[in-house]
């Protein structure tokens, strides 16, 4: 979902800051490092069926709301504990996720891609994303369809966040 992700990078002054408090404290003969996390991007790929009379807007920014939540490494007011550093993430819990969000009658598709936060490109689909002990995930431009029911058709909402 982030095209910022570049701000989620904690600037030099603060772990530098971070580092002096820490040094001052350490015991003599041990070294002090402090660095940011890495990042690892996810982008979520999902064809939803609402259900009737649903708000397609409403579906697909709960859904997206859901997923950034649950990919979050801090607990959120949603009451997600946090992700986990360097935890895999599974493709099976993130079609869990998502098939619990209130207004959703069916998943048609869920797919998961790991993106490169500093070209944008993603690599191939996989059913797995494996973290370094020391990195996060975080989102990256998902795209969410929401299919409603129209009679005997479909009206497509889609977004590319």
């Amino acid at each position: 979902m982030r095209d910022d992700w570049q701000a989620a990078v904690p600037a030099e002054s603060m772990l530098s800051t971070i580092a002096q408090a820490i040094d001052i404290r350490r015991p003599l003969g041990t070294r002090v490092a402090v660095s940011g996390p890495a990042y690892q991007g996810i982008t979520v790929v999902a064809h939803v069926h609402a259900l009737p009379h649903e708000n397609p807007d409403q579906l697909q920014e709960n859904i997206l709301n859901v997923i950034e939540d649950y990919l979050s490494p801090l607990p959120t007011p949603t009451g997600a504990k946090g992700w986990p550093l360097g935890r895999t993430l599974r493709l099976g819990e993130l079609h869990a996720v998502i098939a619990a969000v209130d207004g959703v009658d069916a998943i048609e598709k869920v797919e998961m891609y790991p993106a490169d936060l500093t070209t944008g490109e993603r690599s191939a689909a996989t059913q797995h994303i494996s973290l370094e002990p020391t990195a996060l995930f975080l989102p990256y431009r998902h795209h969410i369809a929401i299919a409603t029911p129209t009679g005997t058709g479909t009206r497509r909402k889609q977004s590319t966040t």
